[in-house]
């Protein structure tokens, strides 16, 4: 037991402290304290605004075709934003399906698209100024789950905004589902920390909400379920009974998300995952599998430290096959197992290195194809929300390594803050540098696909996905330019076209949509053998692809043979019911159907067959009352597709509705006035 101090000792130990401060003094103090953390966030918002000012001026890019401008639902704008939560998140893309339920991510784009229609510059600032707030709420929410503390906090979030792995998630403006998951993370452990040490119902609620909203950017928020009650564990002190109630909270606002989701894509049948997505899937050999897996985190582990080369596609056959007896497995799975081993004995502790470690683990496991097999193999953007653990572990070690006293220039002025963590942070600012300059850098190759695909197709030449890519942007060059154009431009394009498509196929011998789009480029070279030849090469090996129905179809309506294509047009729709083009494509072809029928019954009348003409007459309308039905249903998805417009104009014209005609060519000629087609 201590000794007593003697009234001598008590008075010399006050003298040592120092008078005793003034509740004016505190308050000066907390208001002090209150600004430097002010003051350092915006340092990290500000961070993130300078790393990706540089994307403003960049185009759609990737992933931005399926879920924005090619996606039917998104291009309706205003009128589209209840559709994204009725419909799975690729819904609207033709050949394209899925589970998945992102409707909130998809909804700003629909809004984005109503307020600047086909602007990507709106959609990049979105994302800038999203990832910006996140910084600044990031470093608030470290601070205070680390009672206080700023130099960790500060140093990780400058490391998190800085990290070059996040450019994918930033600079494609799909990566907003990615974007938003996070930022609303950040916001429930906020909330929840405030229930924890206050009893704050009102927080809780609202900390439920935020979980809720983040289910709706991204499936993978249902990992907050188990990162949450860990955080309160690891460092909030309040009654333990409190984790529970937090955990209750949350736990009805994921049963309500489930229940939507089933709701919404109860009827939707998610296909086998192809090889090309995720090459994993197709593996029969657990061990093979696993083991590459394994080898695949090793991956994601190397890029957290050493950011290069970064790629947008890791796809067959970039990676290889491991097995569990290949070095690569092995060296990822000791350093894994050792991670594990240093979480587990630190845990009790409450180590803020072993809580990084058990949330890098815990926020990764949907997405690293050991417990469940998903849609890709490898995905930078998928390191988003995981790379917090690395940047908090990377902190913390750095702190404790430097032997940075925490509890110093917590309240005082910034210089005194930074004169007093003086190495800790010139430390930081190296790796900052070094990161910020390979963010920018990187930024740069995701200024739109062909620029993005180029530079890739040179890191990971054995993409498959990277060439077809590549050779899909020359074939759209082409078709921009249209029959109108220099032919010898268009020839160029064409050629470039087929010799990234052939590399995609030599990668993948079974490659449909590859073959597909070589039947589509031999086709705009007039060479309508080869074109047919490898439509029906494709349709060989995937024979409910509806794009090449589709263009087999175009290809077939272009021959005269009306009735093959309307067969082509039939068997896409069967496959994709909401493929608008070929909703236009079997409405145009009902029209020559009907102008055939019509023909046919003048001729008959010519000759005086009364008989014949009444027959071939009854076909005609038939016919031109089928397109006017596929037409208009195209319509009412697509109100501005000329082709439909001027089709329909054209039948109604015939049949005598002048009121109709007029009404529907005019919409035609507005939108051409437009620049719409």
């Amino acid at each position: 037991m201590p000794r007593k101090l003697t009234r001598k000792e008590k008075i010399a130990q006050q003298q040592l402290r120092g008078p005793a401060p003034s509740p004016r003094d505190e308050l000066r103090t907390a208001h002090e304290g209150n600004r430097l953390r002010l003051l350092l966030g915006c340092v990290v918002a500000l961070l993130g605004l300078l790393l990706y000012v540089n994307t403003l001026g960049h185009q759609y890019a990737l992933d931005d075709q399926a879920v924005i401008t090619e996606n039917m639902i998104t291009r309706r704008g205003w009128d589209g934003v209840f559709l994204t939560f009725t419909t799975s998140y690729l819904a609207g893309r033709p050949g394209v399906s899925g589970a998945l339920y992102r409707p909130l991510s998809k909804a700003t784009f629909a809004i984005e698209w109503g307020l600047a229609p086909d602007q990507p510059r709106l959609g990049h600032g979105v994302n800038v100024v999203l990832y910006a707030l996140t910084g600044f709420l990031l470093f608030a929410m470290l601070g205070r789950y680390l009672q206080g503390q700023l130099l960790v906090p500060f140093v990780a979030a400058v490391l998190f905004i800085a990290h070059p792995l996040h450019t994918e998630a930033v600079a494609n403006i799909k990566g907003r589902d990615e974007l938003l998951c996070f930022l609303f993370f950040v916001l429930i452990a906020l909330a929840v920390h405030r229930y924890a040490t206050r009893g704050s119902v009102p927080a809780l609620l609202l900390g439920s909400g935020a979980f809720f909203l983040a289910l709706l950017s991204k499936e993978s928020a249902i990992t907050f379920l188990a990162v949450i009650p860990l955080m309160l564990f690891f460092f909030t002190d309040g009654p333990r009974s409190r984790v529970l109630v937090t955990l209750g909270a949350l736990v009805p606002a994921a049963g309500l998300f489930l229940i939507i989701r089933q709701q919404v894509l109860g009827g939707i049948t998610t296909p086998p995952v192809p090889m090309l997505d995720n090459y994993l899937a197709t593996m029969t050999d657990v061990g093979t599998q696993t083991a590459t897996a394994v080898f695949l985190m090793g991956v994601y582990l190397k890029l957290l430290f050493f950011p290069y080369p970064l790629i947008s596609d890791g796809s067959y056959q970039h990676f290889p096959t491991a097995t569990l007896s290949d070095w690569r497995f092995l060296l990822a799975f000791a350093v894994y197992a050792a991670l594990a081993m240093y979480a587990i004995l630190r845990f009790r502790k409450k180590d803020p290195v072993s809580f990084s470690i058990l949330y890098f683990f815990i926020t990764g496991s949907v997405v690293f194809n050991v417990l469940r097999i998903i849609g890709t193999n490898y995905g930078e953007r998928l390191m988003y929300a995981p790379s917090l653990g690395f940047c908090l572990a990377i902190a913390a070690l750095l702190v404790r390594v430097s032997r940075a006293n925490e509890s110093t220039a917590t309240t005082a002025k910034l210089e005194t803050f930074l004169r007093a963590h003086r190495g800790p942070l010139i430390a930081m600012a190296l790796v900052v540098s070094v990161y910020g300059f390979e963010t920018v850098a990187r930024n740069a190759d995701w200024y739109d696909s062909v620029t993005l695909s180029t530079r890739d197709s040179r890191r990971a030449p054995r993409s498959a996905r990277l060439h077809y890519a590549l050779g899909q942007h020359f074939l759209k060059e082409d078709d921009r330019l249209g029959a109108k154009g220099d032919r010898a431009a268009r020839k160029e394009l064409l050629t470039k076209a087929i010799a990234e498509l052939n590399t995609a196929v030599e990668v993948y011998p079974e490659y449909a949509s590859a073959i597909g789009s070589l039947g589509l480029a031999h086709q705009n070279l007039d060479d309508t053998a080869s074109a047919r030849m490898y439509f029906e090469k494709a349709l060989h090996l995937q024979p409910d692809h509806p794009l090449v129905r589709n263009n087999l179809g175009t290809l077939l309506l272009t021959q005269g043979d009306i009735d093959g294509a309307i067969t082509q047009y039939q068997l896409a729709l069967r496959h994709d019911p909401d493929y608008v083009e070929a909703r236009v494509n079997l409405g145009l072809a009902y029209a020559r159907a009907g102008e055939r029928s019509a023909s046919a019954a003048l001729e008959e009348r010519k000759r005086n067959n009364d008989k014949g003409y009444r027959d071939h007459g009854s076909v005609a309308g038939r016919s031109f009352t089928e397109a006017l039905f596929h037409l208009n249903w195209a319509l009412g998805i697509v109100p501005e597709n000329s082709t439909a417009l001027l089709t329909a104009g054209a039948i109604y014209r015939y049949l005598g509705d002048e009121q109709n005609a007029r009404d529907y060519l005019e919409r035609a000629e507005q939108v051409k006035r437009r620049g719409g087609h």
